[in-house]
């Protein structure tokens, strides 16, 4: 059994914020490993130790996304939006999130900001392409694939187009 030290004081001292700093790569080896309730455990530990940043934030509300946990991955990524709000990636996050929470409307809306923020995101255009097809406003999605397309021809999710 491995074990990680986590015996870090939240002191805020360089060395302090270098071990901090190691624990979070030790939790985002862990999410990438698909050990999602370790990765939970490192970033929950560096949060109580003040550690607190966008970027630890997104990974845990990600971990907590793919845990199929969407009220707390949204908590985590709205945290990260409030301190980064054009950082890549947050609102796609939050915008998964909703949409497992049954919330269309905020999903879309955190689609289209997600583009704003990063208008290459073949994923947001994809999703965002989803949702409105669902909702029949089909000339719109088709709209939204062909960005993908254009910013990712070999995207998995549009192969069937």
């Amino acid at each position: 059994m491995m074990r990680i030290n986590t015996d870090v004081e939240s002191s805020h001292s360089a060395q302090d914020l270098s071990k901090a700093e190691t624990l979070q790569k030790f939790g985002l080896f862990f999410q990438k490993m698909g050990e999602l309730d370790l990765a939970v455990s490192v970033y929950q530990r560096l949060l109580d130790l003040g550690a607190d940043s966008p970027d630890l934030r997104f990974n845990f509300g990600a971990a907590r996304l793919k845990q199929i946990r969407p009220t707390e991955a949204l908590d985590h990524f709205k945290a990260a939006a409030r301190r980064q709000p054009d950082e890549p990636g947050i609102h796609l996050g939050m915008a998964n999130s909703h949409q497992l929470l049954g919330d269309i409307a905020s999903a879309e809306a955190c689609l289209e900001k997600e583009l704003l923020v990063s208008p290459e995101s073949a994923q947001a255009s994809v999703n965002l392409g989803w949702i409105l097809e669902e909702q029949n406003r089909v000339p719109e999605a088709l709209m939204q694939y062909r960005k993908a397309l254009y910013h990712n021809p070999n995207h998995p999710d549009l192969r069937w187009n």
